[in-house]
């Protein structure tokens, strides 16, 4: 798998892990993140750290996940955040930014790599743009 690949495949893991993680809910929803049309447009999830379990049981999937930036000394960079996909003008997830749901967690919102939080697929659908600290 290539690294856009391990990427998506995170994605839609942490996709499903969101509905039923009713803290990072929460978070969201204190950030006003509550319309079921924005998690799917953004693609918004939470990543719960079992991704490591897959990674045990096949050794070619944890290199990918090391080489892609996802587990790093065996641990899953991501784990307890909100995960917010970076996408290219195509679509294919570039980076992803990680916001994590313990408010006393420093730094609070890390990413994968440094190739920005730039989502700009999504400018030709506005004409305003709003630049944040954060994400959420």
């Amino acid at each position: 798998m290539n690294r856009s690949e391990i990427l998506e495949r995170y994605i839609e893991i942490c996709r499903e892990k969101l509905v039923t993680h009713q803290r990072a809910l929460r978070c969201l929803e204190q950030a006003g993140v509550t319309k079921p049309f924005v998690f799917e447009s953004y693609r918004i999830g939470f990543s719960d750290g079992t991704v490591t379990d897959f990674a045990n049981e096949n050794q070619e999937l944890a290199e990918a996940l090391e080489r892609a930036g996802i587990i790093e000394n065996g641990r899953d960079r991501l784990r307890n955040c909100i995960i917010i996909p970076i996408l290219d003008e195509t679509k294919t997830p570039v980076n992803l930014v990680g916001y994590s749901i313990y408010p006393q967690r420093k730094p609070r919102m890390i990413s994968l790599n440094d190739e920005g939080v730039f989502n700009g697929p999504y400018l030709r659908h506005v004409n305003d743009i709003l630049l944040t600290q954060e994400p959420l």
